[in-house]
């Protein structure tokens, strides 16, 4: 649903309704899904809070994967 939404701003905004011209604006401009930013932000949290050296996030760690 805030997939639509960015497109249609990025329509309004560059003036171009064809799916694959909102592709490409997309691409250039960086600006990636939702999914996959919740994703990558997903895994750089688990990835930091993998080093952490306290006992109960590690087991809490163990017992969520």
């Amino acid at each position: 649903m805030l997939n639509n939404l960015i497109n249609r701003a990025i329509c309004k905004i560059f003036n171009c309704y064809d799916s694959d011209t909102v592709k490409d604006v997309k691409y250039f401009l960086d600006v990636c899904d939702i999914r996959t930013l919740y994703e990558n932000r997903r895994l750089a949290f688990l990835r930091k809070i993998s080093l952490v050296d306290n006992i109960v996030l590690q087991t809490v760690l163990m017992c969520s994967s």
